[in-house]
């Protein structure tokens, strides 16, 4: 059953203008239409448009334009596409954008952990070049030490050489007998 619709003009103008009466039948099938479109078409836009086109020239009206835009001139409206298929695209491109942060994500992770590793190398090589300085360095006190004991005890030994030959000599002359076992 098709719902009615009021006009909104006053009562009084719809009783002078039969067209208004005309106008006001078309009027009030257009909701009709307009929610049974895909069923039957009783009018098109280009036919209401027509319609009150011929009524406000019936009314006196010379242009109509004022009042009514033609359809046809307007631009189309771009279909609306179906929410599931919008849902669908969104949570593609969701899926992509998140492999896209968990590549990024990877790639970082990545960076830091080689920055990592090329630190700890550095600092391993630094240690290694600090350790084979000491080492190096009390090799070198190890040789001096070595060089200054061994010059400690050769000028020990010279002292003791000679202090024995002094000895030998002192006591030596004391006696005669040792000059034939003089170790000179």
């Amino acid at each position: 059953m098709p719902e009615k619709c009021r006009s909104t003009r006053p009562a009084r103008l719809r009783r002078r203008h039969p067209r208004i009466r005309e106008h006001d039948l078309v009027l009030t099938r257009q909701p009709v239409l307009t929610r049974c479109r895909r069923r039957t078409l009783y009018a098109t836009p280009a036919n209401l448009f027509a319609a009150d086109k011929k009524l406000t020239e019936a009314l006196g009206f010379p242009n109509s334009d004022q009042f009514f835009t033609d359809a046809s001139n307007m631009p189309q409206k771009q279909p609306q596409q179906d929410p599931a298929v919008v849902k669908a695209q969104l949570d593609a491109q969701s899926r992509k954008d998140q492999l896209q942060f968990e590549r990024e994500k990877a790639q970082l992770l990545a960076d830091i952990e080689r920055d990592t590793s090329d630190r700890k190398a550095q600092a391993q090589k630094e240690v290694d070049l600090n350790r084979q300085q000491l080492e190096a360095q009390q090799q070198e006190q190890e040789q001096e030490q070595r060089i200054f004991l061994e010059a400690e005890q050769a000028e020990r030994d010279a002292q003791r050489r000679h202090v024995e030959q002094k000895w030998f000599t002192t006591t030596c002359t004391k006696r005669t007998s040792c000059r034939a076992r003089s170790p000179m």
